[in-house]
């Protein structure tokens, strides 16, 4: 930052980036032409200062008339500094101006060149042919007519009648794009007044390639010159080609080299200078004999000409210098960082800054302050340093709180403390600027309690009741009895004394779990949201919907950082905020000993990965205002897709390194030391810059047609095969962050890294930037409209870009270099994935017959509803009851994360085994009020942190600490440790259920005579082997959301309960998906009709009048949705209310399906009536085989 403030070169800052210069030719001396990224041709005077501008502007309108030349070129000198040529929507590259100097020429990359009538700024014609960004740009005149030349990406060279903008001549012989062309000045003579009596000449042209042509160039024929050796001087791109005085070539190179190819030898090198890193490049002040160079080094360096000799640096560009020119005995050097810095290059200038500089350096040396507004060369040696995220450890560590603090006041009062208009922002927008909000209530929220031993014990033994047969269940009664009379009371005694001083007894051991997680993180850590598409058509295509996301996900961070988020809330009572500050800038590294969490508080730039390749650029200035407006990310994003698609898509799947980030994390963390140990190597600068990213946003090149195939593409991305290489989009992602990814329709959806944050943190997120996006919407039309945010960034295009500080908001492509391991390692990582991604089935329900409101309107719980769903699905499907989870929110408490909520219980049971017996309506809906009454009561209980899973995972790690020495209060770090009772910022969000958990199983275990009974017992094992793992995550933000199964042999199921649907996304490996998704319909569907078939009978006895009363009910409000009738519930397969089984053609709920298996279990004997129950269960055999499936 301190760099950028430097006023070296008297600099002139503009809004944005540099990409060219030249001097107008009617002011040599006074004024250049400049090229700037956000699409404009800019004029700027370089030696009139504002002051003698406003001087020379009271005389202008009385002193000069229109018409002539020379004083019309006066007036845009003097009466305007900067003269804005307008019109290209994106980058301008490259500038010429035709001999006569009326008219200015512009390449761009939207691969068209521009021209406008200089005195009026008038647009005049488009040159459009090339395929790829126009790079660079030259004119001529041969006999009479006048031409532009123009080199491109495409690697083509195209010859334009100035005058008509047809083309005359196209070259190829290049193997990749132009970057420069040179008119060799041997062959081409000029008479006065720019008329020129050549009839060809000769032109150079350099590229990516390294190779360097010669064209003969006529209006009749053009031609290459020695086609077959071509000048080939340096190792890589040539940027630039100079012809200087004498007629001898200058070039430089990537290569950090600057050569003169000298004519009298062919154009053999006979001079070669050591600029160093890529020199961008040259030029010649042919007075005092000097050669300037520059590039990605920001310096300005000036060699004596003859004796190769440096003989000054000139520091103050802070990005890499893009052009330069010289006036007289001047340099003018522009770059990315936005400014146009001029250089006096006469020798007594020279000798004088070189002795200011020996000045500022000793004062260095002897501690004395250098004068305001110099830096010192220490300053300059970089321009912006990306350095690894620090630890969680070291930010968490120092939180600190007490307890006494927390009982001043309730966190219902401190949130209360601030003012409705900051609580709800929507409510009464504008308010007045406050921040702090956030965490208001952080050191007033309660601490996680523990558990009451016997309690939890009680809960163990009653969740696995249901699992296990009588003898099962007197073995583990045995063993928790065993537990409570030995190591359980010591146990909890030493679990209390570690929780003393910290945050929460369970929190070092749950981010341990993660952490330790050695396997990939796709399917097994991450989970994904799919967004409902933007409800704007115009922005659902990619490169818009995307920008807008951005926009609005980059006012959340603003909102976190500056804390003016309202804090999420249940029943008005503020809830834990802490994840919400590991949100952002955070990623997921791996180690030989486990994983870290590390984050960048300060992260200003977000990282693009396109077709694998990735992209970075600045969003957010040091004040964490946004710096970027939707249009300008929009250009940025399109520009990044442009780029990306030159590399064909099988080429850059070779270095799609985001591939590693899918592997075992003990082979990832080899693989990053591979990255970083090579200190020439630019790896471990470009791995830093994606770690310490705000997040990853992810550009899809795919269009998935089905919404199962968005859900895979959201969880896993897409596996496909091409010649033999991966292309994919499981090759574009990056899975240690948060990922924001946009597919080429626009749809959008988020896969993030779980560790530090839960579904519920990512949820708020998701919703407010879905909000957002439809708030700045409605905006547009009508100014007045609300805002989400309390307070808004200041307009970044009204801004003075000296504002920003240090930022880079121009798209920067991270160049990794493929050392033979990686390419190795990189190839096996893909195949591994490609694996492990045709291992796992994904389907999708989207029913329609109902949803929340039918629910309770029949008196039940919405979450309660279907969870019975899952267990009479699937047990109509393998009659058995398994271990199901489903998380609770415990974010009433200080970093409170999950408890588990186990949905099956003896009630559950009860209910599925009377839903698939022969028994009567009334008798299923009383056995699921009772099963999804006790499911209301559980979710109560672990809500309060009262469950039994946490509490026995704490117990077991202070067991394995005491057996390993470690003492119960020592504490593993592996980036995130609980810290001691803090009001640290916190995190979570809406009080819906989270995203399911896996830090199930214990970690590696001790010799088994060691270990408690109740551990030992197999009973652990299978409570913790979830087989249907689910979480109810709804928001109408979301279409779907999901993540893989906890084991191989189960189910991942999420799940969006909406006011008149449902949907549900189920994974598995390979465990007859579709056929779970279809029992789940059926069951709806069959449900309703038990439903309505019992409010029926109960019915029946009322009278016309209590009937009268009903009908009336039923035609206003929300009860209308919950019309039993079935008018208008549209069932994907049809309204089962039509049917007289109600199965639709399927036999899953047939009542003797499975009646003799539930007979054996209970003892029963058949009886006559079962025979006809059989003979049902035939003709629905029938019925599956002829319908089409």
């Amino acid at each position: 930052a301190l760099k950028s403030k430097n006023k070296h070169g008297n600099p002139i800052k503009l809004p944005s980036k540099i990409l060219a210069v030249i001097v107008d030719p009617l002011s040599s001396r006074d004024a250049v032409y400049i090229a700037e990224s956000a699409g404009n041709v800019r004029r700027v005077a370089i030696d009139v200062g504002e002051a003698q501008l406003l001087s020379i502007l009271n005389v202008s309108n009385t002193n000069f008339v229109n018409g002539s030349k020379d004083l019309q070129h006066l007036r845009i000198q003097t009466g305007e500094k900067h003269v804005v040529y307008r019109g290209p929507a994106a980058p301008v590259t490259s500038l010429a101006i035709s001999l006569d100097g009326t008219r200015l020429l512009a390449g761009c990359w939207d691969k068209t060149i521009w021209s406008w009538k200089i005195s009026s700024r008038q647009s005049l014609l488009r040159y459009r042919g090339h395929t790829d960004f126009v790079k660079c740009l030259t004119t001529l005149e041969l006999a009479g007519t006048e031409l532009v030349i123009s080199g491109a990406a495409d690697a083509s060279i195209i010859v334009w009648n100035l005058n008509s903008a047809e083309k005359v001549h196209v070259l190829k012989g290049h193997a990749r794009g132009i970057l420069d062309l040179a008119i060799d000045p041997s062959t081409y003579d000029t008479e006065e007044a720019g008329k020129s009596t050549c009839k060809e000449a000769v032109i150079f042209s350099a590229g990516s390639a390294r190779e360097i042509r010669r064209w003969q160039v006529g209006l009749e024929k053009a031609k290459q010159i020695e086609a077959e050796t071509p000048i080939l001087v340096h190792e890589t791109s040539v940027y630039a080609l100079y012809f200087d005085a004498d007629e001898d070539l200058w070039t430089a190179s990537a290569d950090g080299v600057v050569k003169r190819l000298s004519r009298d030898r062919d154009f053999r090198p006979d001079t070669t200078i050591e600029h160093g890193d890529y020199a961008r490049a040259v030029a010649l002040e042919e007075v005092g004999g000097y050669v300037v160079t520059a590039g990605r080094s920001e310096d300005i360096k000036v060699w004596d000409r003859g004796s190769e000799d440096l003989v000054h640096v000139f520091d103050g560009h802070f990005e890499e210098v893009t052009g330069m020119a010289i006036m007289g005995q001047r340099c003018v050097s522009v770059s990315i960082d936005g400014t146009i810095r001029t250089w006096s290059l006469k020798p007594e200038d020279l000798k004088n800054a070189r002795m200011r500089k020996q000045e500022e350096e000793r004062a260095i040396r002897v501690g004395e302050s250098v004068p305001e507004g110099q830096i010192s060369s220490e300053d300059t040696a970089s321009a912006r340093t990306f350095t690894m995220p620090s630890s969680l450890n070291e930010s968490l560590a120092t939180q600190q709180a007490s307890d006494k603090d927390a009982a001043k006041a309730s966190p219902k009062a401190a949130n209360d403390a601030y003012p409705s208009s900051e609580r709800e922002p929507l409510a009464a927008h504008g308010p007045e600027y406050k921040p702090g909000i956030t965490y208001a209530s952080q050191d007033k929220l309660p601490k996680l309690p523990i558990p009451e031993l016997e309690d939890t014990c009680r809960r163990y033994q009653a969740v696995l009741a249901p699992l296990q047969n009588q003898r099962e269940q007197q073995e583990t009664a045995s063993a928790v009895q065993d537990f409570l009379k030995s190591e359980g009371p010591e146990l909890q005694a030493r679990l209390k004394k570690y929780a003393t001083g910290k945050t929460s007894y369970i929190e070092q051991f749950w981010y341990d779990s993660f952490l330790n997680f050695d396997n990939s993180v796709v399917l097994n850590l991450n989970p994904f949201f799919l967004l409902e598409d933007d409800p704007t058509p115009a922005r659902n295509n990619q490169v818009t919907r995307a920008a807008s996301l951005v926009e609005s996900a980059l006012c959340f961070v603003r909102a976190v950082r500056k804390e003016e988020l309202p804090p999420d809330t249940l029943r008005g009572a503020p809830l834990d905020m802490y994840q919400y500050s590991r949100l952002f800038g955070t990623a997921r590294l791996p180690t030989e000993h486990g994983c870290q969490i590390a984050q960048d508080s300060g992260s200003r730039h977000i990282v693009v990965l396109c077709k694998g390749q990735f992209y970075w650029f600045d969003v957010l200035d040091d004040n964490s205002d946004i710096i970027m407006t939707e249009k300008d990310l929009a250009l940025n994003l399109q520009v990044i897709v442009d780029d990306a698609e030159q590399t064909p898509i099988q080429e850059a799947a070779k270095g799609a390194l985001g591939v590693l980030s899918t592997e075992n994390r003990k082979i990832w963390a080899g693989l990053r030391d591979v990255l970083t140990r090579d200190g020439d190597s630019n790896n471990a600068e470009c791995l830093s810059i994606v770690d310490s990213a705000l997040f990853i946003l992810c550009l899809d090149y795919t269009e998935p047609r089905t919404g199962a195939e968005l859900c895979g593409n959201m969880l896993c991305g897409t596996s496909e095969i091409v010649r033999g290489v991966q292309i994919g989009t499981c090759t574009n992602r990056w899975y240690d962050k948060m990922q924001i990814i946009v597919c080429k329709n626009g749809s959008a959806g988020i896969n993030f890294e779980h560790t530090g944050v839960d579904g519920h943190t990512v949820l708020r997120m998701a919703s407010d930037v879905y909000t957002d996006t439809i708030l700045r919407f409605a905006k547009s039309i009508n100014g007045q409209a609300p805002s989400l945010w309390t307070s808004t960034s200041p307009d970044p295009s009204k801004r003075d870009p000296e504002s920003f500080g240090d930022v880079s908001t121009v798209p920067h492509k991270l160049e990794w270099d493929m050392l033979p391991e990686l390419s190795t390692a990189l190839r096996f990582a893909e195949t591994r994935l490609a694996d492990l991604i045709q291992q796992n089935e994904f389907e999708i329900l989207e029913f329609a017959g109902y949803g929340k409101e039918f629910i309770t309107s029949m008196g039940f719980s919405p979450d309660a509803y279907v969870q019975m769903a899952f267990q009479a699905a699937y047990y109509g499907l393998y009659g058995r009851v398994e271990s199901t989870y489903e998380p609770a929110m415990t974010k009433a408490f200080l970093h409170g994360r999950t408890e588990a909520i186990r949905s099956a219980t003896n009630e559950s049971a009860d209910f599925v085994k009377t839903f698939w017996a022969d028994n009567s309506p009334q008798q299923k809906v009383d056995a699921l009020k009772k099963a999804t009454q006790k499911h209301t009561a559980l979710t109560k209980e672990c809500a309060k942190a009262q469950g039994q899973d946490r509490h026995l995972y704490a117990l077991y790690c202070v067991w394995q600490r005491a057996v390993d020495d470690e003492g119960a209060e020592a504490a593993s770090s592996n980036g995130y440790s609980s810290p001691v009772d803090g009001s640290s910022p916190s995190p979570p969000q809406s009080p819906t259920k989270d995203i399911r958990t896996r830090p199930a199983s214990p970690p590696s275990r001790p010799p088994l005579q060691q270990m408690p009974a109740i551990f030992s017992d197999p009973a652990y094992d299978r409570l913790n082997t979830t087989i249907i793992s689910t979480s109810n995550c709804g928001n109408p933000a979301l279409r779907h959301f999901g993540f893989g199964p906890s084991c191989a042999d189960g189910f991942g199921i999420g799940y969006i309960i909406k006011g008149d649907s449902i949907s549900i996304c189920i994974s598995s490996r390979h465990r007859q998906t579709k056929r779970f998704v279809d029992s789940l319909e059926a069951y709806f569907g069959e449900l309703k009709r038990l439903l309505r078939s019992v409010k029926k009978e109960e019915g029946k006895g009322r009278s016309r009048v209590r009937e009268g009363e009903s009908e009336k009910k039923t035609a206003r409000g929300k009860v209308i949705k919950a019309d039993v009738s079935g008018d208008g519930n549209a069932v994907n397969r049809g309204d089962p209310d039509e049917e007289d089984d109600g199965l639709g053609g399927y036999g899953f709920f047939d009542a003797g399906m499975l009646l003799q298996a539930l007979r054996a279990s209970q003892g029963e004997k058949e009886r006559p009536s079962d025979k006809a129950v059989g003979h049902a269960r035939r003709a629905v055999g029938k019925k599956l085989r002829l319908s089409e499936y």
